[in-house]
């Protein structure tokens, strides 16, 4: 596969994967998709940082979204016990 790469906010992305999804399933307050909905995506990386494009269906139930952030694996996450709980 070619290499594809582009520019946004002041970084050059490079295209990891493209392809489809179905959300099967949501849980909480105040999201913007819904079960069932379909999408293209495109992920992207620049260095340590990850991008990703959401680009659901008209009418599909969900917002277009744009997410950018870090990669994050499961072993480096620590969960604490609330003080509630």
């Amino acid at each position: 596969m070619r290499r594809v790469e582009f520019d946004y906010e002041g970084r050059c992305w490079r295209i990891v994967d493209i392809g489809r999804l179905q959300v099967i399933y949501t849980e909480g307050e105040g999201l913007h998709v819904q079960r069932g909905a379909e999408a293209r995506f495109i992920y992207a990386q620049s260095g340590e940082t990850h991008l990703l494009v959401e680009d659901y269906r008209s009418g599909g139930g969900a917002q277009d979204t744009l997410w950018i952030g870090v990669q994050v694996q499961e072993d480096e996450i620590i969960y604490e016990k609330s003080a509630a709980g």
